[in-house]
């Protein structure tokens, strides 16, 4: 098979924000640099977190909440960093034309779900599309090349080093190699894993994937976020979630009227305001959508009206907010787990670095609004930049034609002689997502879980026969494989974790056991198959003098 082949200095797999600004910082240190973009990016970040009011806030009252709210799993040291260098990237887009939000006293950050004191700054409603605006035109500026609608199916590799990525283009159906001495992943979260999910469609877990097969080690994967408030009127899927407006004081009551959030909600996490609607639709409290009702009709309109990107979405699918409640409801947002990295976003597998959701570790066992922002450009900057530095120390690694050709075995096992059947497909993929949802969602037990792994697999023996005669088709079937395979790490992981901690909820462990679960649980591949470890956060090893494993 004749593969066509690109070589560069830093290949960065990903279109979104953790993906742009590394490839900015990557080629602000002297590398080359490639940007795969499989699809449209993520651009729903409202804010992004940081410690602007030095009178309330310091790096280490945020590494403080980041830490509290993280349920003690976090990375120390990935925390430091990041609490440490947030400062930077607000400078950083000042400095290239993107203007916060002041009062009269300077700055006017928002208080958010999980922080102390405010330190969510925005612009309008439109800080993600800002930001993304803004490194577009920087990397345009330094001409750094971004190939659009290209899927990296398989990392290369040589010598146990990461040394490129192999990608299909989804426009003419062709395969490409990117040979690399540095690859960053930054391909976002686990894609519409769930029955209700704010997640983009095209995202299938390809970076979680893509870092396992490669022998990385994954980190924190039984820790799934769910937005509490996302609108769910029907129709209102390209809407957003709302938690973001807590600060503007909406009722929130169930469908008798009956308020039911300690403090109106205020101070809760996203995990405990999930849970809260959850049980409130259990009780038969919920709404005819199966939610609760977020209700800003009495909020002053000017306050609304700092929200426009929110108003026309609402608008474009018949909600006035300013007019009627919302029905709102929890949806999987987020994924805490992931690619175990260091504090230079470095992955366990020479020559892979990795950023933004895609990583594990960074947020422990809970993630605090605002706080994704402040984690892709962070991690972003810093993958991009020690990516470069680790490039400029490596020797190229140039593979041959023949060896190329042996990645191509990661699509080829799906190659048969008819048209991919897409309704089977689409019937798996539709009982994966019933599967997570209900029992590996908000709340989870053992007898749940166990089920869980069993139909899991089962759908993964349903799928692993079906076959394709076309490059497209086999891509589909890689992508299910993908999300099978997600999902039986996360309910493995849930399975495991026998407390609740952060977003994870057990029901016959209702209660948080720091005695035996202050540990993360390490995946990785290992002949045999999917192998898990327990490893202890770096301070109590410190205290303990235990070995990295536990």
């Amino acid at each position: 098979m004749k593969i066509k082949t690109t070589s560069t200095d830093v290949l960065v797999v990903g279109g979104g924000t953790a993906a742009l600004r590394a490839a900015i910082a990557a080629s602000e240190a002297g590398a080359s640099v490639t940007v795969l973009q499989k699809g449209t990016p993520n651009i729903w970040i409202v804010a992004f977190n940081a410690p602007v009011l030095e009178e309330l806030d310091s790096p280490n009252q945020y590494f403080e909440d980041m830490v509290i709210r993280g349920k003690f799993l976090a990375d120390y040291d990935l925390v430091s960093a990041l609490t440490l260098n947030a400062l930077e990237e607000v400078r950083f887009f000042e400095k290239h034309g993107v203007s916060f939000q002041h009062g009269e006293q300077g700055y006017n950050p928002r208080l958010t779900s999980g922080n102390q004191v405010p330190r969510s700054l925005y612009t309008t409603d439109r800080t993600g599309p800002e930001m993304l605006s803004c490194m577009r035109k920087l990397l345009r500026e330094r001409k750094v090349q971004i190939r659009n609608n290209m899927s990296a199916i398989n990392l290369l590799q040589k010598d146990d080093r990461v040394v490129g990525a192999l990608a299909v283009d989804q426009k003419s159906w062709a395969l490409e190699a990117y040979q690399a001495k540095a690859v960053v992943l930054a391909t976002g979260g686990v894609g519409p894993l769930y029955a209700v999910s704010n997640n983009h469609p095209h995202l299938h877990g390809d970076g979680y994937i893509l870092a396992y097969q490669a022998n990385a080690e994954l980190t924190g994967m039984e820790f799934v976020q769910f937005e509490p408030f996302w609108i769910i009127a029907p129709g209102a899927q390209e809407t957003n979630g709302v938690s973001f407006l807590l600060h503007d004081g909406p009722r929130i009551y169930n469908a008798k009227g009956e308020e039911f959030l300690p403090n109106k909600g205020v101070g809760l996490g996203k995990d405990e305001l999930s849970r809260a609607i959850f049980h409130q639709v259990q009780a038969g409290n919920g709404t005819p959508n199966g939610g609760v009702y977020f209700d800003l009709t009495h909020v002053p309109k000017e306050k609304l009206e700092l929200h426009p990107r929110l108003l026309e979405s609402c608008r474009k699918v018949g909600l006035d907010p300013m007019k009627e409640p919302l029905e709102v409801g929890p949806a999987q947002h987020y994924m805490m787990g992931g690619v175990r990295i260091n504090a230079q976003g470095q992955s366990t597998v020479p020559g892979l670095f990795a950023a933004g959701e895609v990583t594990g570790g960074v947020h422990g066992a809970d993630r605090m609004a605002g706080n994704s922002g402040t984690d892709v450009l962070v991690y972003g900057a810093r993958a991009g930049r020690f990516a470069a530095e680790y490039s400029s120390a490596t020797q190229d690694q140039v593979l041959s034609a023949e060896e190329i050709d042996k990645h191509t075995e990661i699509i080829t096992r799906f190659a048969g002689d008819m048209e991919v059947d897409r309704t089977a497909a689409a019937e798996i993929h539709s009982a994966l997502q019933y599967v997570m949802w209900e029992k590996v969602g908000l709340v989870r037990s053992k007898s749940g879980l166990v089920s869980a792994i069993s139909e899991i697999k089962a759908l993964r023996e349903r799928a692993i026969v079906l076959k394709a005669d076309s490059l497209n088709g086999q891509i589909e079937l890689l992508e299910l494989d993908h999300h099978l395979l997600l999902a039986e790490m996360i309910a493995k992981c849930a399975s495991l974790r026998e407390e609740s901690r952060g977003a994870h909820f057990r029901a016959d462990f209702p209660a948080r056991d720091d005695e035996h679960w202050i540990k993360s649980i390490i995946i990785e591949w290992m002949e045999g198959g999917m192998q898990t470890a327990l490893a202890c956060p770096k301070w109590v090893r410190q205290e303990e003098g235990t070995n990295a494993r536990a």
